[in-house]
C-alpha cells in the first residue's frame, strides 16, 4: 500500500525567518521538502505559495501499528516524520547544510493517515 501526503503552505510572506529574512536577504532563502539526505522541489520564500509531495510505502508492524517507508520517511519505525526544510542561496547555489537549514519535522502515522 502507499500513501501520498501533499503539504501546501500559503501566505509565505508571513513566515518568519529569523535575521536572513530581513531586507534583500529574503530573495535568497527557499523551501524545499528532504528527500534522503537531499532538499529537492525548492520555492523562493518570495512566492506566494508552495506544494510539496511526499511518498510513502506502507506495511504493518507486528505490534498492530504501521509502518511509513521510503525516501522521504526519517527516525524510527515508531516515530516516523518528514522534513520541510529551508536555506540559503540563489540559482544551483543553493546551501542546505546544517548550519542554513531551517528543518520542520511533520509527524506522521496511522490515525491521520
Amino acid at each position: 500500500m502507499e500513501l501520498t501526503i501533499r503539504v501546501v503552505g500559503e501566505d509565505l510572506a508571513d513566515i518568519d525567518f529569523g535575521e536572513r529574512s530581513a531586507g534583500e536577504g529574503r530573495a535568497r532563502l527557499f523551501l524545499g521538502i528532504q528527500r534522503g539526505q537531499e532538499v529537492i522541489d525548492t520555492v523562493p520564500v518570495t512566492a506566494e505559495t508552495a506544494t510539496f509531495t511526499a511518498h510513502f510505502s506502507v506495511s504493518p508492524l507486528p505490534n498492530g501499528g504501521t509502518n511509513f517507508l521510503g525516501p522521504y520517511a526519517h527516525g524510527t519505525r515508531d516515530a516516523r516524520f518528514f522534513y520541510r526544510n529551508g536555506g540559503a542561496g540563489g540559482g544551483k547555489s543553493r546551501c542546505f547544510s546544517p548550519g542554513m537549514q531551517n528543518p520542520l519535522q511533520l509527524p506522521i502515522d496511522a490515525a491521520h493517515a
